[in-house]
């Protein structure tokens, strides 16, 4: 599923496991989950699902932007954007996609 702010991205659903941590896809997001302080949040109780911004996805933001987000005075900002893309439960992407549909028309 491509983001709509970045098309050319990827923008991927997954249902949250630490093992994305370890997918090289996801490394900046894994970095961003990590400096936020959510690891532990993300291992309570699910299920959740992650609206997870790949690597493509995170090199279109401006690198300034990006820098500050993980340095200690942008964690506030940071976790508002990171917990922005999780919803709790599971929601397929046949579900997501109906929602988009009804929030175009």
């Amino acid at each position: 599923m491509a983001c709509r702010r970045f098309p050319n991205s990827a923008m991927v659903m997954i249902y949250f496991s630490l093992r994305q941590f370890t997918d090289a896809r996801f490394s900046t997001l894994a970095t961003a989950v990590t400096v936020a302080g959510l690891v532990d949040t993300l291992r309570s109780a699910g299920p959740f699902t992650v609206f997870a911004p790949t690597n493509t996805a995170f090199s279109l933001v401006d690198p300034a932007t990006l820098t500050q987000l993980l340095s200690p005075a942008g964690r506030a900002d940071l976790i508002r954007t990171l917990t922005y893309h999780v919803v709790p439960g599971r929601i397929s992407a046949a579900e997501a996609i109906a929602v988009a549909r009804l929030m175009l028309d």
